[in-house]
């Protein structure tokens, strides 16, 4: 606490010099006056009326010389230290705006609000690169969503301009193009559905209703139910040392993180493979992995694999693959509102999914 008034108490050790060194000056100085005027005194005339008016005036003399020189050399003192206190924070300042490259270094009582400046000048700079990313992100959203709009949008309109102008097409070609029209406006719903939960997970502007849920019931259950909607794939669910393991959490967003990465899995794996899931307790954290086997020669950057629409090879036909290409990118929004972590990586022919939450 001291040090940290060291600045100002250095002023005033310096105003209480002045005061001792101002006191020595008016006395030396009186001292001096009198012994020149003592030393003019006739001593057989007496005094003569300057000499009379100064020994009258002497007092009042005093009171001036002393006091002036007290005020205004403390008030000296403490201009300049008040004009260096002004240039430090005028330095902070000129730096916060990006007018200077650095701050000045201060008296060390002010070292913690030179680092305040550099902090506050850090954070700027943080909001800043964050608004442009934003930004960017936001542009490119709005690029990509007016994009996969537009395509199934543009092959609705086509074919049922197909329907509506030709009057001889055959009860097959009919078929086919409603069959068209159906899986188009499918993808728009879907992805319309994606595009809405992304932006509400993204946003936190989902409630959570936290319950405790027995963990190797939950898994069960949900395995048993969505093993019938695999197609060509079939679902196994390992468990290790979850006897009687409870998890605080939301059952229906962790219902929907485990479809979306079935549905990631069952789109990647290879026909007639298995996709297994391994729910396992380490100290204190419940570790659940989805690994399927996919395509050697499949070209999917895994690292992006959390980032909006990114789909690697499936990007050329989404319809079939009924992807919107936010799936992951939902899975790791509501991974990381219940609290836990999400990764996803592939090592050799393998990708595994990684969820991770922590145990109560």
């Amino acid at each position: 606490m001291l040090k940290k008034n060291t600045f100002f108490i250095e002023t005033i050790l310096l105003q209480i010099l002045w005061l001792v060194a101002g006191l020595i000056f008016s006395y030396i100085l009186i001292n001096l006056l009198d012994n020149l005027v003592f030393a003019t005194i006739d001593h057989n005339q007496g005094l003569n009326l300057a000499q009379g008016v100064y020994y009258e005036a002497r007092p009042y003399i005093m009171l001036l010389i002393l006091p002036s020189l007290i005020v205004l050399g403390a008030f000296a003192i403490q201009y300049k230290r008040f004009k260096k206190y002004q240039s430090y924070y005028a330095s902070g300042m000129a730096y916060l705006k990006g007018d200077a490259p650095s701050v000045e270094t201060f008296h060390e009582s002010m070292a913690d609000d030179r680092l305040t400046f550099i902090n506050l000048r850090q954070k700027q700079v943080d909001m800043e690169r964050d608004y442009q990313i934003a930004y960017r992100e936001k542009t490119d959203l709005l690029t990509y969503l007016a994009h996969d709009i537009k395509t199934p949008l543009a092959n609705m309109l086509g074919y049922t301009k197909l329907l509506h102008e030709e009057e001889d097409l055959s009860p097959d070609q009919r078929g086919k193009f409603i069959q068209v029209i159906y899986d188009n406006a499918n993808y728009l719903n879907k992805l319309t559905e994606d595009f809405f939960d992304y932006l509400k997970f993204s946003l936190n502007d989902i409630p959570l209703q936290i319950v405790k849920l027995d963990v190797t019931v939950f898994f069960s259950q949900w395995a048993e139910e969505r093993e019938l909607s695999l197609k060509n794939k079939t679902l196994q669910v390992t468990f290790s040392n979850c006897q009687d393991i409870t998890l605080q959490t939301d059952p229906h967003l962790l219902l929907r993180v485990m479809d979306n990465l079935i549905n990631n899995a069952q789109k990647y794996a290879l026909d007639q493979s298995q996709i297994h899931v391994y729910v396992a307790r380490d100290e204190k954290l419940l570790s659940v992995q989805v690994m399927n086997e996919v395509d050697q020669d499949l070209t999917f950057d895994w690292s992006k694999a959390k980032s909006r629409f990114y789909q690697g090879d499936y990007s050329r036909n989404r319809l079939i693959n009924e992807g919107s290409g936010l799936g992951l990118t939902i899975v790791d929004d509501i991974v990381r509102h219940l609290g836990g972590h999400f990764a996803i990586d592939q090592n050799e022919a393998k990708v595994t999914a990684s969820l991770t939450f922590p145990l109560p």
